[in-house]
């Protein structure tokens, strides 16, 4: 009996929880007993994540050469991540397809004019698709608002790697030129505005001058951080670093994980936090109310609840660590995740099969 085959599909750019997820599929489906290829739309993020796990992958450079391609190169099943794959999908209608949700529609399109043709594409997606994985409770409730059938809805939680040696301390302190005697709260995070990056740079004068933040992350509002943490004369305390390979390891050496975010459907840097026994604080907002589980929830929009949340998490991070820990190997292991996945992708393939 051959493996049921399964095309990804994604459009998406290279920093995010998205790509990362594809990445986790690329490696782990295999032993799954699926046979994966990709096809790969701008900005051609797949491409490498792919390649690396020995997947062969196509590219196309329109949604409508995607449309083409998906009809000339029949699987068993299509699995899309997206709204222009989700476009293609429903240009080509595969017999069997699968997408996964990884936002709120939401914060994915803040412009009123974008969010509504994306909800209107939303609905005709909802008519043709068989399955949609949702990353959260938060993203499945979206899209149950928006007309999805509860039975056509699945939440598998994301997954990440188990923890890698952490950073020793000196070396974390050097890299962000911190005195040897700080606390460090850290922030991974795309420096956009709906990552709430500006409200964990508002705390630190709420805590005392022991506490140092650590930012690694890219994006369009690097500029305007740096402008706050000059008014705020925090130049000292707060350093904005670009994203780096190694950041796991540089969380495990952090005191407490701060996710600000103003929405967010899930959060991978939760896990990977949880997972290295760091105790996370974040607002409560969307599928963070998942994700935390070894942390500290703190009340959306408030600098002062930020620093309350990172003083509580430190006085109790051998506890909440330990929470944490036993929380990621419950809930957010890879082995889980791959299964869970590899089951809905089974059962569209075996949709209307009779």
């Amino acid at each position: 009996m051959s493996a049921l085959s399964v095309l990804e599909v994604y459009a998406g750019g290279g920093v995010g929880g998205a790509i990362r997820h594809l990445e986790s599929l690329c490696q782990l489906l295999p032993a799954e007993g699926l046979s994966l290829q990709a096809l790969s739309m701008p900005p051609h993020a797949l491409r490498p994540v792919a390649e690396a796990a020995g997947i062969s992958v196509a590219s196309v450079d329109s949604i409508a050469e995607a449309g083409r391609w998906l009809s000339e190169h029949p699987v068993d099943v299509v699995h899309t991540h997206g709204l222009r794959p989700a476009l293609a999908a429903l240009h080509a209608r595969p017999d069997h397809w699968v997408r996964t949700v990884h936002s709120l529609l939401g914060s994915d399109y803040r412009d009123p004019l974008r969010q509504a043709a994306a909800a209107f594409t939303e609905r005709r997606v909802i008519r043709q698709v068989d399955m949609t994985i949702a990353i959260s409770q938060a993203v499945r409730d979206d899209r149950l608002r928006l007309g999805t059938a509860p039975g056509r809805i699945q939440v598998v939680w994301n997954a990440v790697p188990p923890a890698p040696a952490p950073l020793s301390r000196q070396e974390l302190l050097s890299r962000a030129n911190f005195p040897a005697t700080s606390q460090v709260a850290m922030v991974v995070a795309r420096l956009q505005v709906v990552k709430g990056v500006d409200q964990a740079i508002a705390m630190m004068p709420h805590l005392d001058a022991s506490w140092h933040l650590l930012v690694r992350g890219e994006g369009s509002e690097r500029a305007r951080l740096a402008k706050q943490v000059a008014r705020l004369g925090l130049g000292d305390r707060v350093a904005l670093l670009p994203y780096s390979q190694t950041v796991r390891a540089e969380m495990g050496a952090a005191d407490v994980l701060v996710i600000p975010s103003r929405q967010d459907g899930f959060s991978l840097v939760a896990v990977e936090a949880q997972a290295a026994g760091v105790p996370v604080v974040a607002v409560a907002v969307g599928g963070l109310k998942e994700a935390v589980i070894g942390g500290v929830l703190v009340t959306p929009a408030s600098p002062q609840a930020l620093a309350a949340g990172v003083k509580d998490a430190f006085l109790r991070r051998l506890e909440l660590g330990e929470i944490g820990q036993l929380a990621y190997q419950r809930h957010f292991s890879p082995d889980r995740f791959a299964a869970e996945t590899a089951a809905v992708l089974r059962s569209s393939a075996n949709r209307n099969s009779a």
